[in-house]
């Protein structure tokens, strides 16, 4: 089950892919005035969010059906990226330092245990559980030198997969690989209005170009099948946001939506036969999902809102 959450008016509101529509009122669950960031546990019984707690931010959780929000964190400094494990039991995050430095930082989900896993005057971001949940991977910028890295949870061992910039990192499901978005092929292109797809072995070496023939157009929010063959990602190459199906070893892809509104934030159904997005027309969002077999898409939020997550 895919299952999202979008904010109306102030209220939590969850809904599944199902179709059905759970209100999570503040006075349930808490204020949403701001909440930062928000993600699911992989259980779907819990949801980690990041919020205002005595002057500073603090990673909380709350159950997903509704009941008091319980702090995590009690550090007040700046947290984003909140990233459970795969086993639900450790929260991946960054934790912005007094002078600007990020760090990665996990805290076992009921608060007890805190691990600093960087400690560095470098910048740290972009933390991605490996499926396994025995590592993490992130990415490190030295100046102007950037690089994806690992980190061991129980040794802490650090290691450079590769040097390159990079975004949205996803690990697959099989652990053999991990893909992520850069701008390798335009290095000095300052609007940013090129962004490729980039797939990288697990234990490391050069990134192989997912989505060749696409210059000046900005393909982002790759995630794999359960199957660890394919990718859904979205792109503006139509001059709107759509999504499409690659092939990571064939590179063959299709569309999987068109037209003149926007489609971002695709993700796969665990059965790999249905994909979930949200939709965004006229500063509105909603939630839909498309089935891959005819194409058949389905609404799954009944109120537009004005923000989601996953």
């Amino acid at each position: 089950v895919v299952v999202l959450i979008f904010l109306f008016s102030m209220t939590l509101v969850l809904v599944t892919q199902e179709g059905s529509r759970v209100p999570l009122r503040p006075d349930q669950l808490a204020d949403a005035a701001g909440i930062t960031e928000f993600t699911w546990s992989p259980d779907g019984k819990s949801i980690a969010y990041i919020g205002p707690a005595g002057g500073g931010f603090d990673i909380w959780t709350i159950p997903s059906t509704g009941g008091p929000a319980r702090r995590i964190t009690s550090t007040l400094r700046f947290k984003r990226q909140p990233r459970w494990s795969q086993d639900g039991q450790w929260i991946a995050f960054v934790t912005v330092q007094d002078d600007g430095n990020t760090d990665i930082r996990v805290v076992s989900d009921d608060g007890g245990t805190l691990l600093n896993l960087t400690d560095t005057p470098t910048e740290e971001n972009n933390p991605e559980w490996s499926p396994d949940g025995k590592q993490i991977a992130f990415t490190q910028r030295v100046g102007t030198k950037s690089s994806i890295m690992t980190v061991e949870l129980e040794s802490q061992k650090v290691r450079k997969l590769t040097d390159s910039p990079a975004s949205h990192l996803r690990w697959s499901p099989d652990g053999h690989s991990i893909v992520f978005v850069a701008d390798l092929l335009q290095p000095s292109d300052e609007k940013r209005e090129n962004q490729d797809l980039f797939l990288i072995p697990a234990a490391g070496g050069a990134p192989r170009l997912l989505t060749p023939g696409t210059p000046r157009f900005r393909d982002l929010s790759p995630e794999w099948a359960p199957d660890s063959k394919r990718l859904v990602y979205s792109s503006d190459e139509s001059g709107y946001s759509n999504l499409y199906i690659l092939d990571t070893e064939t590179l063959s892809r299709r569309a999987l939506t068109s037209g003149n509104i926007d489609i971002l934030s695709p993700k796969w159904s665990p059965d790999g036969n249905k994909v979930a997005y949200v939709r965004h027309e006229n500063s509105l969002f909603e939630v839909q999902a498309v089935f891959l077999e005819d194409g058949r898409t389905v609404r799954i939020s009944d109120r537009e809102g004005t923000s989601g997550g996953y």
